[in-house]
C-alpha cells in the first residue's frame, strides 16, 4: 500500500505518508545538509531534499550497478550501509566492510577494515560533544569471539579499540549512540538474555556501567533520549520463547524500567523529531507472530502513544533479511519525520518518505 496509514492500535490517530524521493535512501539529516546514498553513490542535498548532486563513489563495477536497484540492493546488503557527517564536515560511509573518509572537497577514501562484520548496524556509528567517534561491531559471531567497540580521535583517520567484551559475553553490539543530555556514550548489546545490556560510558568507552542486562527486555537496537528518560522498543525475535515486544521508558532519577505498550513486532530503529517520539517494527522470517506489516509507534507528549500500520514484507526467506522502517541520523531532533522502508511489498520499496501526524 502507498501514501495510505491504517491505525491500528486503541489510541487511533491520523498518520499521512508522502513520497519524497524514489529509490533514495536518506542517512543524515542537519541544518542545510541533507545526506544520502543510492546503491554506492552518496547524494547530497543542501536545500532540504529538493535538490540533489552526487557527492561520490564508494565502489564501481558490477556491484554499483546492481546495487541501483533497491530490492537487489537490500536482498544482497549491497551498497552504503552507514553514512554520516562529522561537526568538521567530513563523511563517513560504510560499505562492504570498509570505512570510506570524505574530507571537505575531496573524494571518497577507504581508510579502515579492521573491525568484524560488513557494516555496523545503522544506530552503529556516532560521534560525540568532543569529535571523538565511535564504531561498533556487528556480525553473526555464531562462536561467541571477543567483540570491539572501535574509537577515532584525529577525524576518522584512524581507528583503535577502546573497549573490548570477552569472548563468550556478548555476541555482537546494536547500537552506540550519544546522549546529549548527560554527554555519554551509550551502548546494546545482545543476543542471548545474558548477552543483552544496555550501558552508558562517562570516560569515552574507557569502561561501561550497566543500566539492565540478563533478559530481552534490555535487547535493543537503538534508543531515544528525553532530558527525563530512555525509550526503546525491544528486539525480541521471533523463535523468543512467544515473548512480546514493548517500547519501554528507562526513567534516569529513579532507575525504573516500565513497559509503556506493545508493539506488533520487534523493533530496530526509533527517531525523534521536534515535537515527536518515533518508533517502528521489522517483519523478521517469515514475518511477525503478530503482523506482516511494518508498524509506526509516535507519541507527542511521551506518555499517549498511537501507532499505524505501513507496509507488507516481501514474502521471502528470512535468509534475505527483514522488512524495515529506517530513519536518519541527526545531531538533533529532526525537522520532520523522514524514513525509509526497505523490503516492503510497494512499488516505492528503497524510497524516502515524509510523514505527518
Amino acid at each position: 500500500m502507498d501514501g495510505k496509514v491504517v491505525a491500528s492500535n486503541s489510541h487511533r490517530a491520523c498518520c499521512k505518508v508522502a513520497l519524497r524521493q524514489r529509490n533514495l535512501m536518506l542517512h543524515w539529516v542537519s541544518s542545510g545538509r541533507w545526506v544520502a546514498s543510492r546503491g554506492y553513490e552518496v547524494w547530497q542535498s543542501n536545500d532540504s531534499g529538493l535538490s540533489w548532486d552526487k557527492r561520490g563513489t564508494l565502489r564501481t563495477g558490477w556491484a554499483n550497478w546492481v546495487s541501483r536497484y533497491p530490492f537487489a540492493a537490500q536482498v544482497g546488503r549491497l551498497g552504503v550501509q552507514n553514512l554520516i557527517c562529522l561537526s568538521s564536515g567530513t563523511l563517513l560511509g560504510v560499505a562492504d566492510g570498509v570505512l570510506y573518509r570524505c574530507a571537505e572537497n575531496a573524494g571518497f577514501v577507504p581508510v579502515f577494515s579492521e573491525f568484524r562484520g560488513r557494516r555496523p548496524l545503522r544506530s552503529g556509528i556516532c560521534q560525540d560533544h568532543l569529535g571523538q567517534i565511535y564504531l561498533a561491531e556487528y556480525w553473526l559471531n555464531q562462536e561467541r569471539g571477543a567483540v570491539r567497540l572501535w574509537k577515532s580521535n584525529d577525524d576518522g583517520m584512524s581507528w583503535s579499540p577502546v573497549y573490548t567484551w570477552p569472548a563468550g559475553t556478548i555476541r555482537h553490539i546494536h547500537f552506540v549512540q550519544f546522549d546529549p543530555y548527560e554527554e555519554t556514550v551509550w551502548v546494546g548489546t545482545g543476543d542471548d538474555d545474558s548477552e543483552c545490556q544496555i550501558a552508558y560510558s562517562r570516560d569515552g568507552g574507557a569502561s561501561f556501567e550497566a543500566i539492565g542486562s540478563g533478559s530481552q527486555i534490555w535487547r535493543a537496537v537503538s534508543v531515544l533520549f528525553t532530558p527525563q528518560a530512555v525509550y526503546w522498543g525491544t528486539d525480541i525475535e521471533l523463535y523468543s520463547d512467544d515473548q512480546p515486544n514493548y517500547v519501554v521508558r528507562w526513567e534516569r532519577s529513579s532507575n525504573r524500567l516500565q513497559k509503556v505498550l506493545r508493539t506488533d513486532g520487534p523493533a530496530y530503529y526509533s527517531a525523534q523529531t521536534q515535537d515527536a517520539l518515533v518508533v517502528g517494527t521489522a517483519v523478521e522470517v517469515p514475518w511477525n507472530r503478530e503482523s506482516k506489516y511494518v508498524h509506526l509507534y509516535w507519541s507527542k507528549d511521551h506518555r499517549v502513544w498511537h501507532s499505524a500500520r505501513l507496509w507488507r514484507k516481501w514474502p521471502l526467506p528470512g535468509v534475505c533479511g527483514p522488512a524495515t522502517i529506517t530513519f536518519p541520523s541527526s545531531p538533533g531532533p529532526l525537522p520532520c519525520l523522514l524514513l525509509n522502508a526497505n523490503l516492503v511489498l510497494s512499488r516505492h520499496n528503497g524510497s524516502l518518505f515524509e510523514v505527518s501526524f
